[in-house]
């Protein structure tokens, strides 16, 4: 042999070997790839699990914007609703109290010393009309002297305060369990609820 088909005995014989090793090489990189790719997703899988069986995830909820949105509108429904209702109470009150005075005093009689003494319609009917202006009179002027703001921002604030309690009372600390399907009781996230003052 010569040299020359030596040497090109030897090229061929290295350009083999060369694509053998390159082969290899395109075959190891692909098995590394699918395993690490294979062990992110078990990985990914079992945080997964553990996420859906055991982790709770905690939301917390700002307490005031939940429950000034309502104390508002109390204290704007007092503001519209007080004054009628001052104005029927003005009405009503001395209304019911002149029927019950006139029942009660259509039979009113005085006892002295075992001697029972009945009073006349006449009398009776000037006391109820004076009893009544005077229970019209102090009504009004009780009734005038409510400041109808400051009462329905003591309303709001106080319909804050109750549905602060009742909320925190009823749902502070509550874990809600959602499945994403009912066939997988498995697969679900658990939810802490917690409410920030």
């Amino acid at each position: 042999m010569s040299e020359r088909e030596n040497l090109q005995k030897r090229c061929m014989q290295l350009s083999t070997r060369q694509s053998r090793y390159r082969e290899s090489k395109d075959q190891i990189y692909r098995s590394g790839f699918i395993a690490g790719f294979s062990t992110v997703l078990a990985m990914l899988f079992l945080l997964g699990i553990y996420l859906t069986q055991f982790a709770i995830l905690t939301v917390y909820i700002d307490l005031e914007d939940l429950t000034s949105s309502t104390a508002n509108l109390v204290t704007l429904e007092a503001k519209e609703a007080l004054p009628e209702l001052i104005d029927h109470i003005n009405t009503e009150i001395p209304r019911q109290v002149a029927e019950e005075l006139s029942v009660r005093l259509g039979r009113a009689s005085l006892t002295i010393y075992d001697m029972t003494v009945v009073l006349p319609p006449e009398s009776l009917t000037d006391l109820n009309s004076q009893i009544e202006t005077l229970l019209v009179e102090e009504m009004q002027r009780s009734l005038s002297e409510i400041d109808t703001d400051t009462l329905s921002e003591e309303w709001g604030i106080r319909a804050k305060l109750l549905m602060e309690e009742e909320i925190i009372s009823q749902y502070n600390g509550m874990i809600v369990t959602t499945y994403f399907k009912e066939e997988w009781p498995w697969l679900k996230v658990s939810t802490r609820i917690l409410f920030e003052r």
